[in-house]
């Protein structure tokens, strides 16, 4: 007959309940192999327990002979010396031609009414193909309201009136792209406020 788990959990603890006894003393005589174990054990201590002290036992660490000597012995090791590693090569990757790239505040704005145009303005990057310039809304994450590309020679850009919906904090960049449209410089901009 197969019994459930749940019993068999029971019946142990019923049977380890009784065996400790719940609440009455129960003495257990050894058997005669035990007695010899209690015996055996009781020849390895090396004190008489009392009250005050758990007892102790020696272990009996196993000796080596007289003869024995260890094989394979090690010589120190020679401290390892450092050299000092060479001088990192640095590779110049900003492009020349970015370097007098900015906003040009001649002509940009920075603060404007609500239904004005913001005009804005760089410097010219040599060897730009185009400029990509485009307005964001700080208070949106940064969410691009307008973007347009604009010719090598156009070094300013006017966004009209309607690209801005509220009043607030806005921003602008452009960045230089070369004659296949790829990025040459970090863009530069500026921050721009729209009062009601």
């Amino acid at each position: 007959m197969k019994k459930s788990p749940l019993i068999v959990i029971l019946l142990v603890g019923v049977l380890i309940n009784a065996a400790c006894g719940s609440g009455s003393e129960a003495t257990l005589s050894p058997t005669p192999a035990q007695a010899e174990v209690t015996a055996e054990a009781q020849s390895d201590f090396t004190s008489t327990p009392t009250a005050e002290s758990p007892p102790t036992f020696s272990l009996r660490a196993p000796t080596l002979p007289a003869s024995w000597t260890p094989t394979g012995t090690q010589t120190p090791t020679e401290t390892p010396t450092l050299t000092p590693s060479p001088e990192p090569v640095v590779v110049a990757t900003a492009n020349p031609a970015c370097e007098p790239f900015r906003v040009d505040f001649e002509i940009t704005q920075r603060e404007i009414n609500l239904g004005e145009t913001l005009t804005v303005g760089w410097t010219p990057v040599e060897g730009a193909g185009l400029y990509r310039v485009f307005v964001y809304d700080i208070t949106l994450q940064d969410l691009r309201l307008k973007e347009e590309l604009l010719e090598s020679n156009a070094l300013a850009y006017t966004f009209a009136q309607d690209v801005f919906p509220r009043a607030g904090r806005y921003g602008w960049e452009v960045q230089p792209l070369d004659t296949v449209g790829i990025q040459m410089c970090l863009g530069v901009g500026e921050g721009v406020i729209i009062e009601d």
